[in-house]
């Protein structure tokens, strides 16, 4: 009778596999250690950003750009064509004819003015070149001339166009008082020339004046002798007719030099060309503001130092002078 009661009742389902459990405690450990790490971590906030931008960017993401004014449409027609003046035919038709002619510069100024974006009026620029310029003649007028019809052809600002114009007229002014100014030193100064202590040309827009070592320095000395002090006076007179910038500048051979007073030929030359310059400023004829020194040694000489001859041709002292012209634009 048991035995059948037994038989009769149901056995309950199997649980979960073995399994399980061992898998909870695993995926557990795993959160924990994920959190740990995070916890640890730092963020850089500047990185972060800058990733999120370049995403943005390979991404194409969009975003919204407040404008004050809504845009306009350009005509392009309007502003490379002018409509041409209509004819009438026989046949009673209107025809237009187009014809090629320079810009109105001044025109095109004042269109451009309206817009803020400073352009150049060329012919405007060029009449007032001329009037401001100093004892016009036909020179500078063909120099501002010249200077306008290259402006006409770039994207030059007006400042920029002002300034090309004037330095070119100052470089020529500049020429040309020194090859006159040049003249009136090889006059004045004649006997000097003729002996030989000295040679006075133009260049560029300089006249330089070299003061060659006969007579003027012992060998190996940056004292100037005594007999030279009546040169030297002469041409400071001089100078001093002629206002603008000058440059005293030393120059050696190529032979070494190392005396207990100088090191090397550098030394030397500017020891030199500081003996003219006290010289001339001893004087009380020349400011001193307008006067430099520079020493070069044997790095500019006049002719290869491949003999005694030219070797005393680059021994020398040149006085540079840049007369002064005054500006055209009122600089």
């Amino acid at each position: 009778m048991e035995a059948c009661e037994c038989e009769e009742v149901k056995c309950p389902p199997p649980g979960a596999p073995a399994w399980v459990m061992t898998f909870a405690d695993l995926m557990s450990l795993l959160m924990c250690f994920f959190v740990l790490l995070l916890s640890f971590s730092e963020m850089d906030v500047q990185k972060f950003k800058q990733i999120a931008g370049s995403m943005e960017s390979a991404f194409g993401v969009q975003r919204d750009v407040k404008a004050n004014d809504s845009p306009k449409g350009i005509s392009i027609i309007a502003q490379e064509f002018s409509p041409g003046k209509p004819e009438p035919t026989p046949i009673s038709e209107v025809r237009q004819t187009t014809t090629i002619e320079t810009p109105n510069l001044e025109l095109l100024k004042n269109k451009d003015d309206k817009k803020g974006d400073g352009s150049l009026n060329i012919e405007g620029q060029q009449k007032d070149a001329i009037n401001k310029a100093e004892n016009n003649d036909a020179e500078t007028e063909s120099i501002i001339a010249e200077m306008a019809s290259k402006a006409a052809q770039s994207e030059a600002s007006v400042s920029e166009i002002n300034e090309a114009i004037a330095e070119t007229i100052v470089k020529a002014k500049q020429k040309r008082l020194s090859a006159e100014y040049a003249k009136q030193l090889n006059k004045q100064l004649e006997t000097e020339v003729a002996d030989g202590l000295i040679s006075i040309e133009s260049k560029d827009e300089s006249i330089i004046i070299r003061i060659k070592e006969k007579g003027s320095f012992g060998s190996g000395s940056a004292t100037l002798k005594d007999e030279f002090y009546v040169t030297m006076e002469r041409i400071t007179e001089e100078i001093a007719n002629t206002p603008g910038r000058i440059t005293i500048s030393g120059h050696t051979d190529n032979i070494p030099i190392s005396t207990a007073r100088f090191r090397s030929n550098w030394e030397l030359a500017s020891s030199r060309a500081v003996s003219v310059l006290d010289y001339m400023t001893r004087s009380g004829l020349l400011d001193p503001a307008n006067l430099e020194v520079v020493g070069y040694a044997d790095t500019q000489p006049l002719v290869p130092n491949d003999s005694a001859a030219n070797r005393a041709t680059n021994r020398r002292i040149e006085i540079k002078l840049t007369p002064a012209v005054k500006p055209i634009f009122g600089q």
